[in-house]
């Protein structure tokens, strides 16, 4: 199930509690808590641009890949190896 933030702040505005929210959604309280601060105060639900953990590999790394999945089998042993240097 995707955690939808609109969902949880509807919920907010109908009176539940953060606990109930979370227990009917199955997310943690204080989630809850900084997705209903977050539309408070910048009246937004979605995360930042930018947000989250870089990308490793590049898009031409990942089409490389991908292609050699598709096309040739023994090509994984190559992408086997690829993950024990790094």
């Amino acid at each position: 199930m995707e955690f939808k933030r609109e969902r949880s702040i509807g919920l907010r505005e109908g009176g539940f509690s953060y606990r109930a929210i979370g227990a009917l959604m199955q997310r943690n309280s204080s989630t809850l808590m900084r997705v209903w601060k977050q539309w408070t105060n910048q009246n937004r639900t979605t995360r930042k641009t930018g947000s989250g953990r870089r990308n490793v590999t590049s898009a031409c790394d990942n089409r490389h890949l991908l292609r050699m999945a598709r096309n040739d089998q023994g090509s994984w042993q190559h992408f086997g190896l690829l993950l024990q240097v790094y």
